[in-house]
């Protein structure tokens, strides 16, 4: 999956694209740009814009894992998953069907388990999606998440760049 800036046409390098208003807006509900197309702002860098979002999602691998992390408005961590880095391209993919209108995909994990990502929202409308680890006989810590519609391209964005 690949990113076109929306000034110029071209393809963004993983992790590196910037999400702005046409106003010039950093915003995450922007279009992607390359850092030097952002309208009327100066060059910045993909990591400091995410920085300055203080909730959101954060999505990290660590030893050979993928965190994935929704935190609150404070910065706190309210839900989280944690998936082998051997399933960022099924999850990845995963999302991208969910988002274009499937209510539920699932794909085995490593040991058993199942990833669901499934959608919330009426009439093709999307507020949520959910990403559940299950079985959910365990603890549902770093087994279940839920991403809110506008976080959606940022997390993807994430993903490609772990």
């Amino acid at each position: 999956m690949a990113f076109y800036c929306a000034t110029c046409g071209k393809e963004i390098p993983n992790g590196k694209e910037i999400f702005a208003r046409d106003d010039g807006r950093l915003e995450r509900g922007g279009r992607p740009r390359h850092a030097a197309c952002v309208p009327g702002g100066q060059p910045v860098s993909a990591a400091v814009d995410r920085a300055t979002v203080a909730r959101g999602t954060r999505v990290t691998c660590i030893d050979d894992r993928i965190v994935c992390r929704q935190l609150g408005a404070d910065g706190e961590v309210e839900t989280w998953l944690e998936l082998p880095a051997s399933l960022k391209q099924p999850l990845m993919a995963m999302v991208a069907e969910v988002v274009r209108g499937r209510d539920a995909v699932d794909y085995p994990v490593p040991g058993g388990d199942r990833l669901v990502v499934r959608r919330e929202g009426s009439g093709g409308s999307l507020v949520s999606l959910h990403l559940v680890r299950e079985p959910t006989g365990f603890p549902a810590d770093g087994r279940r998440m839920t991403i809110p519609s506008a976080d959606v391209d940022l997390f993807v964005a994430q993903c490609r760049g772990v």
